[in-house]
């Protein structure tokens, strides 16, 4: 069913993907880019552009002189998930429509795309895909009402107040699991934004946003699986995972790799469930008066000890802290800038409480990669 859905999207979108259209990949970053199947880390991925400008690639495809993998790029969406992701109704959508430019550059679609119901290590991610395509469609909450309560108004303005602080203008950013923009948007146009989710649904609504606020040569949004970062050692200044990690399947595996693809001195902005004692009352909460619906992966809670474990070995510098002491249904019985004031006052005062502190509900990790 999630494939028939992804095919009549794109399908939709079919007959203006050849004119004139928001530009998608950024060729800079498409130099940063490492095969998402292969992961082969001495080789590079070969753009063959239909349609470009000097600094961007409009549609095309990508392919990976090692493995043969063969990765579309059109208006729809940029697509760089290992072969068994790829959609392949998509695929198919995408090899009829552009026959004839394919036809001539001698195109073979790669052996095992689209096969992810043969593979069985991939059931999480094609789980998580059909969580937030659902979300994207509004089959259970429309992810616009979601991030528009008033408590993650609050909890969003409060954590990038921050980041801003400790980010540079004008650096490259990576947000793994962007989801419609929510996480990067924030960063725009202050900064260049790389990002990418495993839902192709909210990849197009995050294009289309970035485009309609005129962010066009400032972001690259494509489709990505975080569990096999894409990306060349040392490429970003700047990772964040907001809310992501409880998603993945192995999110100390991702961590650690998040650290590879940190430039020396970078750091990985994080905010998490956090593993506090007051979470079943939270679980509880939310079984009375639920507020929205969650996809948790293996780790549904994080905690600093958990990070800690994860990185060991890695000359990475954790610092952490931990926000939100009062259910969010308080925050929503307010206007957003009440909300975000009882926040503000809630974080302040029982952030220093010694047995509170550790306990808020939230918690916001920035781990640096050491220089050199």
């Amino acid at each position: 069913m999630a494939s028939l859905g992804l095919a009549r999207c794109f399908a939709a979108e079919i007959p203006n993907i050849k004119q004139a259209g928001p530009l998608i990949m950024l060729k800079t970053v498409i130099g940063l880019c490492l095969c998402p199947s292969c992961q082969d880390a001495n080789g590079s991925l070969t753009a063959t552009a239909f349609r470009e400008t000097d600094r961007e690639v409009i549609d095309g495809i990508l392919r990976c002189a090692n493995c043969g993998g063969v990765f579309p790029m059109s208006i729809a969406c940029s697509i760089l998930s290992r072969l068994p992701l790829l959609d392949l109704a998509v695929l198919e959508d995408f090899e009829r429509h552009y026959a004839g430019e394919l036809k001539a550059i001698q195109y073979e679609r790669p052996r095992g795309a689209g096969a992810v119901h043969s593979q069985a290590n991939l059931a999480a991610q094609l789980k998580q895909r059909i969580h937030f395509d659902n979300y994207a469609d509004g089959v259970v909450q429309r992810y616009d009402d979601y991030a528009s309560m008033s408590f993650w108004r609050a909890v969003d303005a409060w954590t990038f107040e921050r980041w801003h602080e400790l980010i540079d203008a004008n650096e490259l950013l990576l947000d793994v699991g962007c989801a419609d923009g929510r996480s990067s948007f924030p960063h725009l146009p202050r900064n260049i934004v790389v990002g990418f989710d495993i839902s192709r649904k909210m990849i197009r609504r995050a294009i289309d946003t970035a485009v309609a606020r005129g962010y066009e040569g400032r972001f690259t949004f494509f489709v990505s699986d975080g569990s096999s970062l894409p990306f060349k050692t040392g490429s970003f200044q700047y990772v964040q995972t907001y809310g992501v990690l409880h998603h993945l399947p192995n999110p100390g595996a991702v961590t650690r790799d998040i650290q590879r693809v940190l430039k020396g001195g970078g750091i990985h902005f994080v905010l998490e469930n956090n593993a506090t004692v007051f979470r079943p009352l939270f679980d509880w909460l939310m079984k009375v008066v639920p507020i929205w619906h969650e996809e948790a992966g293996e780790e549904a809670l994080i905690s600093r000890q958990m990070v800690e474990a994860w990185v060991e070995g890695l000359p990475a510098r954790i610092d952490s802290g931990t926000i939100v002491f009062l259910p969010p249904h308080m925050f929503n019985f307010l206007p957003p800038k009440s909300a975000r004031r009882l926040l503000d006052v809630t974080n302040r005062l029982l952030g220093k409480i010694p047995g509170i502190k550790q306990n808020g509900g939230l918690i916001v990790f920035r781990i640096q990669k050491p220089r050199g």
